[in-house]
C-alpha cells in the first residue's frame, strides 16, 4: 500500500510541475529530479530544465521532452510513458493542488529516507563494521537537513493573497438555493457544512443538491451514506441533474411564488412535466444520453453506503485514503449523510459523537476539502413549527464545532403545497434569515422557486389552506 501511495503521490507531483504554472515553479526550484524513481525521473529531469530555460510548466510540449523515446519504434518503454503522459493530463484538470503541495516535503523527506537506507546498506554489505562511521554520516545529514515548510505563513502585507482567497473560498462551492448563495452561506474548504432537519424531512435531497452543484463547478464529490443505499442515492442525482420524473401516470405538482421586493406576496400552483420518467421502457438509453453530456463531470462523483452504526471517522478517513491509493480519487468535497449514525460507544454516545464531528473538520482541514454533513433535530425540534440551532439532536458541540449551518422547516400544511423553509442564525446573531423554497421531489428537484419572508406569509398560508379545503367540499 506504501508502494501506492508513493506511485500517487508521485503523480500528482509530476503532473503539477509540468501542467501548473504556480505550483509547478515551487516544485522545480524544490525537488532534485533525482528524487523521482523510474520513469517519471526522466520526465521530471526534462521538466526541470524546461522550467530553467523558459521559466513556465511545459503543458502542451511535455511530449516533446520525451519524443526520443516515444518516436523510437524499438523502444519498449514507449507505451509506458504514452500511458504517464495520457493521465497526467486527465488529472491536471481536477488536481488538489493545495493538498497535494502539503505533502511535498513528505515526498521529498521519503525518497531521501529511501536513498540513505540503500546507501546504508550497500556500505555495509561491502565494508561491514568499517562502515559504520560513513553510514552515520548518511545519518547526520539525513537528520540535519529538515525539510522548510511549504508554507511560512502569512503577513499583514499580503493583502492581495488574502483578498483572494477569502473570495475564492467563498465562491468555489454553492447550494442551488440563491439567497443562501447570495448570503455566501455555502460550503467552504477546511470546514464542515451543517444542515439540521427533522427526520424524513429533505436532509439527503439536501445534502444532494449541494454535492450536485459541486460536480457542476467541476468538483469531485464523495458522498458517504450510513441511511440511504447507494443506488437510491445515485437515482437522486439523476433526478437532480435532468429532473426524471419518478412515476409515470398523475400530476407532477409544483408552486410557484409571486414576490415583491424578493418578499413572498402570493402562492400559484401548478403542474411540471418531465421529459421522461423511471418508467419509461427507454430508460436506459435516456438516462446514457444524459450521461453523455455531462462529459467528464459525470466521473467526479462516488456514493458509498455503508451500514449504520459499523463505521467511525477512523473508517472514514482509511476509505479516503484507499480512493486516493487505489482509484486516484481525492474528493474536494466529501458528504456525510449522516454522522448520527456513526459507531459510538454505547456509554458515552454523546461526548463519542461530539467527538467524530470534530474529527470530521479535522480531517478537512487536513485534506483541503470541503465537509457537509446532516443531523436530526430533537423531538421537540420535530414538532416546533420552526427549527432552531439550539434543537439539535444529542450533544449541542455538534452545532459549536461546525462552521455554518442552516436549518430546514416544514409543517405539514407546507408539506402539502411543496413549501419549505431554510434558516440561517448567525452564532453573533447577525445576518440570520429565513427563506422559503419551494419543491418538487417527483422531479428530484430540492429547490424549483425562493423568495423571502415577512409576516404576512403565515396569513397567506392558512389562506391556500382554506382554499383547498373549500375545494375538496366542492368535489
Amino acid at each position: 500500500m506504501t508502494e501506492r501511495l508513493n506511485h500517487t503521490l508521485t503523480e500528482s507531483i509530476i503532473t503539477l510541475l509540468c501542467h501548473d504554472d504556480d505550483y509547478g515553479k515551487v516544485i522545480a526550484h524544490r525537488t532534485d529530479p533525482n528524487l523521482f524513481e523510474g520513469d517519471y525521473r526522466v520526465i521530471a529531469e526534462r521538466a526541470i530544465d524546461y522550467w530553467k530555460k523558459y521559466g513556465q510548466a511545459p503543458k502542451e510540449h511535455t511530449d516533446d521532452l520525451v519524443a526520443h523515446i516515444l518516436d523510437d519504434p524499438k523502444n519498449r518503454r514507449a507505451q509506458t510513458y504514452r500511458r504517464i503522459l495520457v493521465s497526467m493530463i486527465e488529472l491536471a484538470g481536477s488536481i488538489n493542488a493545495i493538498y497535494v503541495m502539503d505533502r511535498l516535503n513528505a515526498f521529498n523527506r521519503m525518497q531521501k529516507l529511501k536513498d540513505g537506507i540503500l546507501k546504508s546498506a550497500e556500505q555495509l554489505q561491502s565494508k561491514q563494521d568499517m562502515a559504520i562511521a560513513e553510514v552515520e554520516v548518511i545519518w547526520n545529514d539525513l537528520l540535519r537537513k529538515q525539510e522548510p515548510n511549504f508554507d511560512p505563513g502569512l503577513q499583514l502585507t499580503d493583502i492581495d493573497h488574502v483578498l483572494t482567497t477569502l473570495e475564492y473560498k467563498q465562491s468555489e462551492f454553492l447550494t442551488g438555493v440563491e439567497p443562501l448563495d447570495r448570503a455566501r452561506i455555502v460550503p467552504e474548504r477546511n470546514t464542515v457544512f451543517l444542515v439540521i432537519a427533522p427526520a424524513k424531512k429533505g436532509k439527503t435531497w439536501f445534502l444532494t443538491e449541494i454535492g450536485k452543484q459541486a460536480i457542476l463547478q467541476r468538483k469531485r464529490v464523495l458522498h458517504i451514506s450510513l441511511e440511504v443505499d447507494a443506488e437510491d442515492i445515485i437515482q437522486r442525482y439523476w433526478q437532480g441533474f435532468f429532473g426524471i420524473g419518478k412515476y409515470k401516470e398523475g400530476d407532477y405538482p409544483v408552486t410557484t411564488l409571486k414576490t415583491t421586493d424578493g418578499y413572498v406576496e402570493s402562492f400559484k400552483r401548478g403542474e411540471a412535466e418531465p421529459s421522461f420518467t423511471f418508467q419509461s421502457p427507454l430508460i436506459r438509453d435516456e438516462l446514457e444520453s444524459h450521461i453523455n453530456w455531462l462529459g467528464g463531470k459525470a466521473q467526479l462523483l462516488r456514493v458509498k453506503r455503508f451500514p449504520t452504526r459499523s463505521i467511525d471517522m477512523r473508517d472514514v478517513r482509511g476509505y479516503i485514503d484507499n480512493l486516493e491509493l487505489l482509484h486516484k480519487f481525492i474528493p474536494d468535497m466529501t458528504i456525510i449523510d449522516y454522522p448520527g449514525l456513526f459507531k459510538t460507544d454505547i456509554d458515552r454516545h454523546r461526548l463519542d459523537l461530539g467527538r467524530q464531528f470534530e474529527e470530521f473538520r479535522g480531517l478537512c482541514v487536513e485534506r483541503h476539502m470541503a465537509g457537509v454533513a446532516a443531523h436530526q433535530s430533537t423531538r421537540g425540534g420535530m414538532k416546533a413549527h420552526s427549527v432552531e440551532l439550539t434543537d439539535v439532536a444529542e450533544d449541542i458541540s455538534v452545532v459549536q464545532t461546525m462552521d455554518k449551518a442552516v436549518t430546514y422547516s416544514q409543517t405539514k400544511a407546507e408539506e402539502r403545497l411543496g413549501l419549505a423553509r431554510l434558516g440561517v442564525t448567525a452564532r453573533n446573531e447577525r445576518g440570520a434569515f429565513n427563506c422559503l423554497i419551494t419543491q418538487n421531489y417527483a422531479m428530484g428537484q430540492f429547490c424549483v422557486d425562493w423568495a423571502m419572508m415577512d409576516s404576512k406569509y403565515q396569513n397567506l398560508i392558512d389562506s391556500m389552506e382554506k382554499d383547498e379545503t373549500d375545494e375538496d367540499d366542492d368535489d
